[in-house]
């Protein structure tokens, strides 16, 4: 990802895990990081297409460089 699409990641986004393809919602960053376009990872909790998640659902630091934006939500 380039700085500038890294810069565009909010709170609460639904990103798509590229590997995998699963889905996650963006519940912790670096806020100066991502300011500043060095962030290289988000903690994400896993979410149906929905983007909803649940009590099962555990914290997971996701890279950016593998991630995507789900446009789909």
């Amino acid at each position: 990802m380039t700085k500038q699409e890294i810069k565009t990641i909010k709170m609460g986004s639904i990103l798509t895990w590229m590997p995998t393809g699963e889905l996650f919602r963006v519940v912790g960053l670096n806020e100066i990081d991502v300011k500043n376009g060095i962030a290289t990872k988000v903690t994400g909790l896993e979410c149906d297409k929905e983007g909803r998640y649940d009590s099962q659902s555990m914290p997971s630091l996701y890279p950016l460089s593998k991630v995507t934006k789900n446009n789909g939500v």
